[in-house]
């Protein structure tokens, strides 16, 4: 058996927070989860870690959380979804992305970690999204603190756009 050294000091624990600016991240395998929310409900969707590329952020790591457990968070995923796919959102491209995933296996389960073929197919691809920085809230809207008393900020994710939707707008 070999004997191995591990330097704790050459990566990143901390999920960063991206600055204000536009990003390409590139897609990696994606896992579902489930948990009790702080309000109670069930919570459930997938985790995609991301990293960017290119930029000042090139090479930096960051997750994007998707929820499937109501309607509204559905909706949200959709437009997310679709870019990937390589769609702007508008009605259009709506019925084009319906029909291509129309009858995709997009299935998931939490527990074993298995997803179907339709969010395996994410995994390496490129999409752009505009991040921003604001203060995490409690569900009252009150800035939540950390252990010293300081307000903690948190990365809000913007508009999905495809990739080539932006080279062609260059």
């Amino acid at each position: 058996m070999g004997r191995y050294t591990h330097d704790p000091t050459s990566v990143v624990a901390a999920i960063p927070i991206f600055p204000k600016d536009d990003y390409e991240l590139k897609i990696g395998k994606p896992k579902p989860f489930e948990r009790t929310a702080r309000k109670g409900h069930q919570s459930y969707g997938i985790r995609f870690p991301m990293t960017a590329v290119g930029g000042m952020m090139d090479g930096k790591r960051t997750v994007f959380t998707i929820y499937l457990h109501s309607e509204g968070a559905q909706q949200m995923a959709k437009r997310f979804q679709m870019a990937v796919y390589g769609l702007k959102v508008n009605e259009r491209n709506e019925k084009e992305f319906d029909q291509w995933a129309h009858d995709k296996d997009w299935t998931y389960d939490p527990e074993s970690g298995e997803l179907g073929e339709a969010w395996a197919e994410y995994e390496g691809k490129h999409v752009m999204v505009d991040l921003d920085i604001d203060l995490a809230r409690d569900e009252v809207g009150q800035p939540l603190k950390d252990a010293e008393g300081n307000e903690t900020q948190q990365q809000t994710w913007g508009t999905w756009r495809p990739v080539a939707a932006v080279e062609a707008a260059v």
